[in-house]
């Protein structure tokens, strides 16, 4: 899940726009834009690469240039080329949907700039009812920069 992830994080980029210096934001992921995607090496077969088409989270930015990422992903959403390895990964020797709906990460805060500079990311990964503190690679992506200013009537 570690390619999955890494992509994830870094296509978190893509969907939202930093506040300026000293703001605090939440930015909401936009799920109709935004996948996991998975792959297992599977014997002599070579790799066997999955997609989890549902997803919803925010990354959140504090007043110190502190990211935080939350991401939920449905693990019923599954697809794959392969309808009998879809049933496998969906079924109780790997994901076990039924029971275990979603996928769950929390990053601990990281450098707002390592969004577009790319970086490690610690977290909690919740997969299967278990949790387990991991680290992402989050690779480097170009961003632009966007300020936002509304000017209000009475600012004139």
């Amino acid at each position: 899940m570690t390619r999955a992830w890494r992509w994830l994080l870094t296509a978190l980029c893509c969907v939202c726009a930093l506040p300026a210096a000293g703001a605090t934001a939440s930015l909401h992921i936009d799920p109709t834009h935004s996948h996991a995607e998975f792959g297992v090496h599977v014997l002599w077969f070579g790799k066997v690469v999955g997609r989890l088409d549902a997803l919803h989270g925010r990354v959140r930015i504090d007043a110190h240039g502190q990211a935080r990422v939350e991401v939920v992903v449905d693990v019923r959403s599954l697809r794959m080329r392969n309808t009998d390895y879809e049933a496998f990964a969906s079924g109780r020797g790997f994901f076990d949907s039924a029971r275990y709906p979603a996928i769950d990460f929390r990053s601990v805060p990281f450098p707002v700039k390592q969004l577009s500079a790319g970086g490690p990311v610690e977290g909690a990964l919740t997969l299967r009812g278990i949790t387990h503190t991991v680290r992402f690679d989050l690779l480097p992506h170009a961003l632009r920069l966007v300020r936002r200013h509304e000017r209000r009537e009475h600012d004139r």
